[in-house]
């Protein structure tokens, strides 16, 4: 598996040819869409949510394994413009597409299940309001039991991003993101189970009139190891009406 990684999904190998084959798994899907319950609240400067749902956050189409996922959050707003928050998620990330038979946790006991191999993840945001800046930050733990394999896979990643308003139509900010993975032991050694990222990203806005925004962003995203492509840079222009 560590032979290949960095590819982050599903392969197939052919003689020196690899292709990929379906979605990478994801810490949280970027369309995560779900079914169920959730319970939302406040009291005084604090607000909560809690549920059960079906699908996970690196998997929607999970919700076929018959077994329900957690996901909760609590948040707190002590002054106007400053809030912060923690959250947490558990649940089976296999599809039942996955149950071929060869499922097998370790250590034992198992059943084989596709609902015996859960993701979990516990996050933690940010958010800052003060004069003409704007800034917010998020971070992210999570991990995944994998079948046949010890230990869990986890990463971190997080992000900080910053505006500032020059003019009532004008505004610049910046992005930084990074994803870390987690060490594991590969032939007695520790090496990270894919390639860490990390992500740069200068935008400008201008209001051109009431409800219109030209945006003009870079993007500069940078892999660590030895895969071919290590970087990737992109300029994209957005009319937001």
């Amino acid at each position: 598996m560590l032979n290949t990684h960095g590819c982050g999904c599903f392969l197939e190998q052919s003689g020196d040819t690899i292709s990929y084959q379906g979605r990478r798994l994801i810490p949280i899907y970027d369309s995560w869409w779900t079914n169920g319950i959730v319970l939302v609240g406040a009291l005084d400067i604090f607000d909560y949510a809690i549920g059960v749902t079906t699908g996970a956050l690196s998997n929607p189409k999970a919700e076929g394994n018959g077994r329900p996922s957690y996901v909760g959050r609590v948040g707190i707003e002590p002054l106007l413009g400053v809030s912060a928050g923690v959250s947490g998620f558990w649940g089976p990330y296999l599809s039942p597409e996955a149950a071929d038979g060869n499922l097998v946790r370790v250590p034992p006991p198992s059943d084989g299940e596709v609902y015996d191999f859960g993701q979990a993840a516990v996050g933690a945001d940010l958010n800052l309001l003060f004069g003409p800046f704007s800034i917010f930050a998020e971070g992210l733990y999570t991990l995944w039991q994998v079948p046949n394999v010890v230990p869990d896979f986890g990463l971190w990643t997080w992000f900080l991003e910053v505006r500032y308003d020059v003019l009532p139509q004008l505004y610049v900010a910046a992005r930084y993101d990074h994803m870390i993975f987690d060490r594991v032991d590969f032939m007695g050694d520790p090496t990270p189970w894919d390639h860490d990222v990390w992500r740069i990203e200068p935008a400008v806005g201008i209001r051109l009139a009431r409800g219109a925004t030209l945006k003009v962003v870079a993007q500069a995203t940078f892999r660590a190891g030895p895969i071919g492509d290590t970087e990737d840079y992109l300029l994209a222009t957005q009319l937001s009406l």
